[in-house]
């Protein structure tokens, strides 16, 4: 509907346009089941009646609000002081309580001074097709003209009554003491009480304003002063209820800890106070209150956004630690070596330093508490695991490096030194400890060292042996100089005795037999006898079978191992 074909009004046509646009807009928002007629009537006061076809429950505030808006919408609620009442049921209503005396009078005057025939209005709206609905209808009108006679008295007695129309107007001295006094108290920082009690002075004021009738000489500055008080009263109810929002978002962002959608509720909370903050505008009086609200909510949701971003890491470190222990779990389960089991006591590490970083005021906290004296039993769990796959590696490597040691002594035949090494070998290989992973691996070392042990000290013993044996021979065959050579093999010992030894027993005996020295003869069978003693005794020792040589090679004599 054009706006300046509204304005405009008085026009018959065009109340009757507006009359029409407003049922079909009603009929079409659904918020009245029944048909229903809009009739408007201007004078001082923009009047609204709306009629309904049958008695049906209705709601009332919702039609009220739509009829305001759609007025607000087409610029009428700003040029004209609307008032809507309803006709229901044979009777005049209004929402509006401190309205229902000043209705009487406006209904009365109204109706009477419109430029069209009201009954004859009523006669043309759109009816049912039925008798039953048009007998409806002038028996209504009937009634209504009996009842619009009766109003007409009443209301100019009424009239004559109402404030401000002979007497000085007191009730706009009153509501201006009442504006001044809410304007000092917002000069200065305002609680919730002082607050409150500026929102009652406002509401008292505007009603003080409001019994004085449309017919008061002080009409006009009456209604200035009202527009004026609901402005600033519609603006400390906008502060009013962006406190409220502020104070049960900080309460509940108080808890000890919040979840990101209850951070986020909190911060929606906070930015619907801001919204209601930024509606008002153009208020000299509560400009630097506005801007201290506005302020102080900025710094609430920054407060909550850092929150956020804490929720959000928790969330974030208690994924990772969790991500971590699967990781440790599944690891452990296929180690097989001490680096394997190293990785797995890393993953642990991981984890429970991803649940250390999440800060006590987190809704992930408690959990990570809980998880945190689980991971860290599993971690000291591999560790000492790990301790003892360390000792397990390092007994293993020093076992095998003896073992090669004592094969390189056998190679260079020093096998007292590899007797060594063997049971260097077999001593380090035993302390490898049970359930290792290398436990299984030195299982076989562990009898082969022990017969590479018994080996080397065999051999080891048979080399003292033979070396006592060539020392006790080195003492027979070169005592002063040498009377024979040997050789020593596994099973006998070769004795050829040198030609000059001989040579020099054959010359003594036959020189001894010659002079007939029996003492020189003594001696040399003493010497004879000494020898073959120390042979024999040696073979009784060392089980080898001892043969004697002549300086030409031919055998001279066997010694045996004697029982």
């Amino acid at each position: 509907m054009d706006n300046r074909g509204v304005v405009s009004i008085p026009d018959t046509k065009r109340l009757t346009a507006l009359e029409e646009s407003l049922t079909k807009q009603l009929e079409q928002s659904g918020l009245s089941p029944v048909p229903l007629w809009v009739n408007c009537f201007l004078g001082e006061v923009l009047l609204v009646l709306v009629e309904f076809s049958d008695n049906y429950y209705f709601n009332l505030e919702k039609i009220q609000a739509f009829l305001y808006k759609r007025l607000k919408k087409e610029n009428l609620s700003q040029d004209y002081f609307v008032e809507i009442y309803y006709f229901i049921d044979g009777k005049y209503c209004s929402l509006e309580l401190d309205k229902k005396a000043n209705s009487l009078i406006t209904l009365s005057s109204e109706i009477f001074n419109k430029y069209r025939n009201l009954g004859l209005k009523w006669q043309q709206k759109p009816t049912d097709s039925s008798k039953k609905k048009n007998q409806a209808n002038q028996l209504s009108w009937l009634v209504m003209g009996w009842s619009l006679a009766t109003i007409t008295t009443i209301s100019l007695v009424y009239g004559l009554t109402r404030p401000c129309v002979f007497d000085k107007c007191s009730d706009i001295y009153q509501a201006e003491k009442l504006f001044s006094k809410s304007e000092i108290l917002l000069q200065n920082p305002l609680n919730d009480a002082e607050l409150n009690l500026v929102k009652n002075n406002l509401k008292s004021a505007i009603n003080l304003l409001a019994k004085i009738p449309f017919w008061s000489d002080y009409y006009q500055e009456y209604s200035q002063l009202k527009n004026q008080y609901q402005q600033q009263l519609d603006d400390i109810l906008l502060l009013e209820s962006a406190k409220n929002k502020q104070a049960k978002a900080i309460l509940l962002s108080q808890q000890s800890s919040l979840s990101i959608q209850q951070l986020e509720a909190v911060k929606q909370k906070l930015k619907t106070a801001i919204a209601k903050i930024e509606l008002i505008n153009d208020n000299d009086v509560l400009e630097e209150v506005k801007n201290k609200e506005y302020q102080e909510y900025s710094k609430n949701i920054q407060l909550i956004n850092q929150k956020i971003v804490r929720e959000k890491q928790a969330n974030k470190s208690l994924k990772q630690a969790k991500l971590a222990a699967s990781l440790a779990q599944r690891k452990e389960n296929a180690a097989d070596n001490l680096n394997s089991l190293q990785l797995v006591y890393n993953s642990w590490k991981i984890a429970i330093k991803s649940l250390q970083e999440i800060p006590a005021e987190t809704t992930s906290y408690p959990e990570s508490r809980l998880l945190l004296k689980t991971y860290i039993s599993n971690k000291n769990r591999i560790g000492k695991r790990k301790e003892q796959e360390s000792i397990a590696v390092k007994m293993y490597e020093k076992a095998n490096n003896y073992a090669k040691l004592a094969k390189k002594s056998e190679q260079n035949n020093q096998w007292l030194q590899g007797v060594n090494y063997w049971s260097m070998a077999t001593v380090h290989i035993n302390k490898v400890p049970r359930n290792t992973f290398k436990w299984k691996e030195v299982q076989p070392l562990i009898s082969t060292y022990k017969l590479s042990f018994a080996k080397a000290r065999n051999k080891s013993n048979e080399i003292r042996k033979l070396e006592k044996i060539s020392s006790e021979l080195d003492a027979i065959c070169n005592s002063e100089e040498p009377i024979c050579k040997y050789d020593i093999t596994e099973k006998i010992i070769k004795i050829q005795l040198k030609s000059n030894y001989l040579e020099q027993l054959w010359m003594i005996a036959l020189q001894a037999k010659a002079k007939g020295n029996l003492q020189i003869q003594v001696e040399l069978l003493k010497h004879l006898s000494t020898f073959e003693h120390r042979l024999q005794t040696m073979s009784n020792q060392t089980g080898k079978s001892i043969e004697v040589y002549n300086p030409q090679g031919k055998l001279m004599t066997v010694y045996h191992r004697q029982q």
